[in-house]
């Protein structure tokens, strides 16, 4: 192995256990080997024996409990000239590293590549596809795409040009990086699901209020900065995407209450995703309604949820078999333009 790596990986953990030890192992049967796993235990419950790997897996503590404080560390110990996540919970596909890195060595110009997905339950069982497609800063703003942080491979001097992940930031810091990324780079968007992203019971009910909210301050910044730059088409996309996510999270929080009333959960549970959902939109619960509806017969987890947390857009499943088509966000002419900051400006972090 080289003494610097292609790629460092980072993962922390503070739930540890079988996905845990899975996802470890997504990374160790990559086909492309030039990498280093930074393991990052945050207050980790259960530890994962680490004789049993090579010595490119390494483990660093990092006690400040929270994920940006935890992608941080791990950001700061990685020595490759790429970085990429992977959440405790996630897999990887053998080809992941290898399609990214490729498509990045083939295009100096872009920051970060991004690729599809599929998702599946607690017992590894396919429960929807979503394949990835070319997007700027103003199509994140908006809500017109997928975005998932295990997905992601970014040039680390990016990375931490652009300040890192907020710690401000408790459950929803890979919103706020992913802006800021696009803000200043254009991707790379691999046509390919290359992430199999894991719902659980933990992953899917924990703090789903604090991230709506810490969302909906992700959302407010790039606002404001758009209405000082003057770019009204990002500011008129960056309110729909604050739409989005308000009827998104009601529609999330609504569905939680239905399943606590099935699931026999005390009143006082049942009220309170209740109240979510109307403190996140007053017309959310209608529309929850008329999904339930709409959607009678589909899966009960993927459709519920999207990068945001709210009712995921009509499945695009990834082409089986062949090479992955990898593109840049599209060239819009005048409109495309507006996507791009005014030179000279800075983004404010928070």
């Amino acid at each position: 192995m080289n003494s610097t790596p292609a790629v460092s990986v980072v993962l922390p953990f503070h739930r540890g256990g079988r996905f845990l030890e899975d996802a470890v192992e997504s990374v160790l049967g990559q086909s492309f080997t030039d990498w280093e796993l930074i393991l990052v235990d945050n207050n980790a419950g259960l530890k994962p024996d680490t004789s049993r790997w090579p010595d490119k897996v390494k483990t660093i503590r990092e006690q400040r409990p929270g994920a940006a404080w935890a992608l941080n560390a791990g950001t700061a110990a990685a020595s490759g000239r790429y970085v990429a996540f992977l959440d405790e919970d996630d897999l990887w596909m053998r080809e992941k590293l290898a399609m990214q890195v490729e498509a990045l060595d083939s295009r100096p110009d872009a920051g970060l590549c991004h690729t599809g997905l599929e998702g599946i339950d607690a017992d590894g069982r396919v429960i929807g596809s979503r394949a990835a497609r070319p997007l700027t800063y103003a199509d994140v703003l908006a809500d017109r795409g997928l975005w998932k942080m295990s997905c992601l491979m970014v040039r680390r001097e990016l990375l931490v040009g652009v300040g890192g992940f907020d710690p401000t930031y408790t459950l929803a810091p890979d919103l706020d990086l992913g802006l800021r990324l696009l803000y200043f780079e254009s991707g790379v968007f691999l046509d390919e699901v290359l992430l199999r992203y894991r719902y659980h019971g933990d992953n899917i009910s924990h703090g789903y209020w604090l991230q709506g909210q810490e969302a909906l301050r992700t959302l407010g910044v790039h606002r404001r900065q758009a209405f000082l730059e003057r770019r009204w088409r990002v500011w008129a996309g960056a309110w729909r995407g604050v739409a989005t996510v308000r009827h998104g999270y009601s529609r999330n929080a609504f569905a939680r209450a239905r399943r606590a009333v099935d699931a026999g959960r005390p009143v006082g549970e049942v009220g309170r995703h209740v109240a979510y959902s109307v403190a996140f939109s007053p017309t959310g619960p209608l529309g929850a309604m008329a999904a339930r509806l709409v959607n009678k017969g589909r899966s009960k987890i993927w459709p519920e949820v999207d990068s945001w947390g709210g009712p995921a857009a009509p499945a695009e499943v990834a082409p089986a078999g062949g090479a992955p088509a990898a593109s840049a966000p599209a060239d819009r002419g005048a409109e495309a333009a507006q996507d791009q900051p005014a030179a000279g400006k800075q983004l404010p972090i928070s």
